[in-house]
């Protein structure tokens, strides 16, 4: 498969140890952050229901919130975009011979989230020019991130420390373009559920981010552990 061919970056600045720590630290609080947001402002929206509205319906310039809630998901997807955009960087600097294109959709990806936030759209105005905006970047991220474990996932096959991650990875590929049609067949229904199978796309995307935050932790961890002139001197 072309998308998982793993292109070896060249060299590269020495990144400090305590960014790529920090940044895994990003990468595992940031999901959970915008998990917990999300619950409690989707308790406070009136009718609000997570099997059928969409997570962007919270922070949408129509939401039925007085100021400053719909902020609150606004600043959702800022943080969550930054958290992705975070451990794209500390991945790409943490790993040894890392992915280039990884790299790249990693990043796209935090930037469309971002974007998700500044473009919030209409709930009950699909044709709005912010409504476009927002279901543009949308539409890319999660293009994006349905590539981005198997892509990942293929360059871990090759590194020892990341091999026992790698199946998993890739597996997550499929089971998130399944999540994926599911969402759109389920939003073309009327009684179906898009929401909830967007959640489990965003849930299953998480869980990666999770997963790979805890192994980089862990082996930066380890690595400083074993250099400690390096260690004192940072």
């Amino acid at each position: 498969m072309r998308g998982g061919r793993s292109v070896d970056a060249g060299p590269r600045i020495k990144t400090p140890s305590s960014f790529v720590r920090y940044g895994a630290i990003a990468g595992f609080a940031s999901p959970i952050i915008f998990i917990a947001l999300v619950v409690v402002m989707g308790s406070l929206y009136p009718g609000y229901s997570h099997l059928t509205n969409f997570i962007s319906d919270l922070g949408a310039f129509d939401a039925p919130f007085d100021a400053p809630r719909p902020h609150v998901q606004r600043f959702n997807f800022f943080q969550f975009g930054v958290g992705i955009s975070v451990l794209a960087l500390a991945l790409y600097n943490g790993m040894e011979r890392p992915s280039r294109i990884g790299l790249a959709f990693q990043l796209t990806i935090g930037l469309g989230i971002f974007l998700s936030g500044i473009f919030p759209g209409h709930t009950l105005d699909s044709a709005s020019h912010e409504s476009l905006l927002h279901n543009l970047v949308g539409m890319l991220a999660f293009l994006l991130i349905m590539l981005v474990p198997i892509i990942t996932g293929w360059t871990f096959r090759k590194r020892e420390e990341w091999r026992e991650l790698a199946p998993y990875s890739i597996a997550m590929t499929p089971l998130l373009i399944a999540m994926f049609i599911l969402m759109g067949y389920a939003d073309s229904r009327p009684e179906g559920a898009p929401g909830l199978f967007q959640r489990l796309f965003l849930s299953t995307w998480m869980l990666w981010m999770i997963l790979v935050s805890s192994r980089l932790y862990r082996l930066e961890v380890e690595r400083s552990s074993h250099s400690p002139r390096q260690l004192t001197s940072r």
